[in-house]
């Protein structure tokens, strides 16, 4: 469905300001999500050493950009790893 945008608002009345806060809060969310799906593949992993990492332990400026990338969790920690080779 195309919206026509005139004056910063969508002819059906919504403000865009409205439709990018839904888009990025979309994005915090999946961005939330990935960084839980890593925290339990590496518990699931590595449960011998990492089975009690907590959430707050991981450095995810670090994992930011395999995110970026569009890597999956899985492929994300095999390129951490360099067991993508």
């Amino acid at each position: 469905m195309v919206r026509n945008f005139i004056g910063g608002h969508t002819a059906n009345g919504g403000s865009v300001c409205l439709m990018m806060r839904n888009e990025m809060e979309s994005a915090a969310q999946a961005w939330a999500q990935w960084q839980h799906s890593v925290v339990q593949l590496l518990r699931a992993d590595f449960t011998e050493a990492l089975h009690h990492i907590g959430f707050d332990e991981v450095d995810w400026a670090s994992w930011r950009t395999f995110y970026n990338e569009g890597r999956s969790p899985k492929a994300a920690i095999d390129r951490a790893l360099e067991r993508d080779f």
